[in-house]
């Protein structure tokens, strides 16, 4: 039997300046983000410690931070730019992010992006 250790936020929604689209160019654009975050699957929490693990404040704020940064063409540079910070954390081993903006495509609910990155 394998183990996991994963952490993850849901839906989080951004106004970000992203996309190639003439509406998108100088306007914030909705984006809806979700991210996982992979701990060593070894790991066993024995103690109710917050310096144990990763706290999701502190993913969202990540998230938040690199939205804020400059204008992205692509979602796929807002995320492999997300998945190098998180990466950076010691206790983070994987992270797998998606991006998704609504209702950009005429009869769609939301297109996005998706990507999964490992130490």
């Amino acid at each position: 039997m394998s183990s996991s250790n994963k952490i993850f936020i849901r839906d989080l929604k951004l106004k970000m300046n992203v996309g190639i689209l003439p509406r998108e160019q100088g306007r914030k654009t909705p984006v809806i983000m979700n991210a996982t975050v992979e701990l060593d699957p070894g790991r066993r929490w024995d103690r109710d410690n917050i310096e144990e693990t990763v706290s999701y404040a502190d993913i969202a704020d990540v998230v938040k931070k690199v939205s804020a940064l400059r204008h992205y063409n692509l979602l796929e540079v807002f995320l492999e730019t997300v998945a190098d910070e998180l990466l950076t954390n010691e206790k983070i081993i994987a992270v797998e992010l998606s991006a998704e903006k609504p209702r950009i495509i005429k009869d769609t609910e939301r297109a996005g992006v998706r990507i999964s990155r490992t130490k």
